[in-house]
């Protein structure tokens, strides 16, 4: 793939089926990271979030060998808006299609604010309902700690002072 080419996000939920999906346009992907930028077409309220206007521009990070993802908000105008890292199984990077399974866990950073981690109860509930075997949430949580170490320790991404998009 070259840089430029467009790319279809899967996030998948626990048991395979399709969660969302949408299109980026890959900046780079070399040493097991993928690097994709997305922009918002339309204005999205989101629970944690609050309003993503249309024209936010979304740089998502995806290592192959990771549980987590990450990715830098920046709005319209291009001021840095926010973090937002979803805890998830490695991606699987075939073709044009780059899916992962969501593992429910979620960490939100504003600027110049401590790390926020969203919906334990969700993954509560998701693993009572579709995990058969009790395996979602300790790679979950093992999950969520390799995360919480990469933001403390702020390695890249978070060891770059400005986010282009």
């Amino acid at each position: 793939m070259k840089p430029g080419s467009t790319i279809e996000v899967v996030s998948l939920e626990w048991d395979g089926k399709v969660r969302r999906r949408w299109l980026c346009e890959l900046i780079k992907a070399e040493n097991g990271l993928i690097e994709l930028k997305g922009e918002f077409d339309r204005d999205v309220e989101h629970p944690s979030l609050g309003l993503i206007e249309k024209g936010t521009v979304s740089v998502e990070y995806f290592w192959l060998d990771r549980p987590y993802n990450i990715f830098a908000f920046t709005r319209p105008g291009g001021n840095f808006r926010n973090w937002y890292c979803n805890v998830s199984l490695p991606p699987q990077f075939e073709g044009d299609t780059l899916s992962f399974v969501d593992l429910e866990l979620d960490v939100l950073i504003w600027p110049e604010q401590t790390p926020i981690v969203l919906d334990r109860d969700d993954l509560e509930v998701m693993s009572r309902r579709l995990d058969t075997t009790g395996t979602m949430k300790p790679l979950a949580e093992d999950g969520l700690n390799k995360l919480l170490q990469h933001i403390e320790f702020k390695y890249f991404p978070f060891s770059q002072p400005d986010v282009q998009p």
